[in-house]
This record gives C-alpha cells, sequence and structure tokens, in this order.
C-alpha cells in the first residue's frame, strides 16, 4: 500500500495522521475546532468525529481509518482518599498542563464533581487509583 491519501468526503476531507503529539496541550496548541490554521486544517467536530468513526465503521475499515486520527490523552481519572479517613472522591485532572505535571510525577490539580480542586501527585498515599482517557481527533479541511 502506498502513502496515505486525503479522505475526500465531499464537504470535508480527512487528512492522514503524521507522526505525534507528546501531549494534548502540544496537539491544541498546533490545531483548533474553531478556527482553521493557514492550510485551512482544523480538529474535527463532534458529528464529523462520530461519522468518520460509527458510520464509516459500519463499511468495516475501522483498522484503516486508526491511520487517520490521534488518540491523546484528554484526561486522568482519579480515586483519591484526600484526608486519609475513608472520605474517597473521584477526581478529573483535565487542564492539559495539570495532565502532564501528573504524568511527569509533579503536583497536579483536579477537581470533584462538586467543583472542589484537589492537589495530587503520582506516588501519594492520597491516591489510591488513577487511569487515563483517551480521545480520538481527526484532522480536517473544508473543500
Amino acid at each position: 500500500m502506498g502513502p496515505l491519501k486525503n479522505i475526500n468526503l465531499g464537504i470535508i476531507e480527512v487528512l492522514p495522521k503524521k507522526g505525534s503529539y507528546s501531549s494534548y496541550k502540544e496537539f491544541l496548541d498546533t490545531y483548533s475546532r474553531e478556527t482553521p490554521n493557514s492550510e485551512g486544517i482544523r480538529i474535527a467536530n463532534y458529528n464529523e468525529a462520530q461519522y468518520l468513526l460509527k458510520d464509516l465503521g459500519k463499511l468495516k475499515i475501522n483498522e484503516y481509518i486508526k491511520n487517520y486520527y490521534y488518540s491523546i490523552v484528554t484526561e486522568i481519572v482519579c480515586i483519591i482518599d484526600p484526608f486519609g479517613i475513608g472520605g474517597f472522591r473521584d477526581l478529573i485532572i483535565d487542564d492539559p498542563e495539570e495532565i502532564i505535571k501528573f504524568q511527569d510525577g509533579d503536583t497536579a490539580y483536579g477537581y470533584d464533581n462538586s467543583g472542589e480542586q484537589y492537589e495530587v501527585e503520582r506516588g501519594s498515599s492520597q491516591l489510591l487509583d488513577w487511569k487515563e482517557e483517551e480521545s480520538v481527533f481527526f484532522l480536517v479541511r473544508s473543500i
């Protein structure tokens, strides 16, 4: 198979994945959902991405379509016991800079479901469990 080509869908074209990004922050510093860059490239909106994943998936091209999307960690879900007395809290770290801090082992800030902010650090006795959640992003250009 030769080099991947853009997929023309009539009103947009989907660009093949080129390279990788070290973080969600780096990706967002390069592309935007709202404003196309100087080459007319933007991040596909929710409806476009759903169409590409679900409807094109019905054509049994799931393995092929992986060549067209970036899978990037966009949040870290933690379970913490902030006071060490069994008062468990679910915490989400979704700020791109805070994700990097947490991944690097530094103190990061996250929020529980009531909006209260907590500090969390990998290796801390307060951190009981955590997992990274990834999102899928397509790059598109309007035709």
